[in-house]
């Protein structure tokens, strides 16, 4: 059984589809964080593993809960909530980060924006309170 409505749908795609694709770059190539943040320099090999494990490994599982709310309505509403905290967070501590360190580029505008976005759409969607039992 799937959420009741289309926007439900949606934002359990674009959240879950949004972790796991994130998630296997980063286990497949972890350095590309330090590229897309700007990082200049050799990279710490003792870094890959912990990047791999979470930004790769903790996105994908995420994700695949997120998208296990598709098929399973019961996991529908937590899935939804498990999207708002964690994305609005990520949105939140990049928004602080920024302040704090005055260190920004177009990579944390555009990634706090979708971050921000995505929360945003996942409360439009539990707001709507229509879900299968």
């Amino acid at each position: 059984m799937a959420p009741a409505t289309t926007l439900q749908r949606v934002a359990l795609v674009v959240g879950g589809a949004g972790f796991l694709l994130f998630g296997v770059y980063f286990l497949l190539h972890p350095s590309g964080l330090f590229q897309a943040v700007g990082v200049a320099g050799p990279t710490p090999q003792a870094l890959l593993p912990e990047l791999r494990s979470f930004y790769g490994g903790l996105e994908i599982g995420l994700g695949l809960f997120i998208l296990t709310g598709l098929v399973q309505a019961t996991i529908a509403r937590p899935a939804l909530w498990l999207m708002v905290c964690v994305y609005l967070g990520a949105a939140l501590g990049r928004a602080l980060g920024i302040g704090i360190d005055g260190v920004v580029n177009s990579y944390m505008l555009i990634a706090g924006a979708v971050e921000l976005a995505v929360a945003m759409l996942a409360f439009s969607a539990l707001r709507l309170g229509q879900f299968e039992s």
